[in-house]
């Protein structure tokens, strides 16, 4: 049911209303807040590369049952981390930083356009603060 749901969520063309928060000082679209909803997508995608991987083939399936091991996308993330550790790690860093980017940039561009700082205007800018939160670097020139 959660399944269909996400895959029901879809803006209106045409059709937008606003919406306010703190206070009526950040204005937001409705199409954006579907938007940001939209981008749990991505774990459809996701479930289905680690459900049609080389470690959901009939001879995986058939060994998992036999040692009393549920074969699913747990399953295959986990052996995708042991057999292929960099690219599986690369592969998750970078997905995380294209969605968290574009999430930041969906919901941060209306506060900053109330202070007049075009900071998060651009995609870049998302990406370089996603960045710099994930590793834990923190120069501070963006923030939320």
């Amino acid at each position: 049911m959660t399944e269909i749901i996400i895959l029901g969520i879809c803006p209106i063309p045409f059709v937008d209303c606003y919406i306010y928060s703190d206070g009526g000082t950040n204005v937001y679209f409705l199409s954006e807040i579907l938007l940001a909803l939209m981008s749990f997508r991505f774990y459809f995608i996701m479930r289905t590369w680690l459900n049609q991987g080389e470690y959901s083939d009939t001879f995986s399936v058939k060994l998992c049952k036999s040692y009393g091991v549920e074969s699913g996308m747990k399953f295959s993330l986990k052996c995708l981390y042991q057999t292929k550790t960099e690219g599986t790690v690369t592969l998750l860093f970078v997905w995380t930083i294209i969605i968290f980017s574009y999430l930041v940039r969906i919901f941060e561009v209306p506060a900053y356009r109330n202070l007049a700082s075009p900071s998060f205007d651009s995609y870049f800018n998302s990406v370089w603060f996603t960045v710099i939160t994930l590793t834990t670097t923190g120069y501070g020139d963006l923030y939320p």
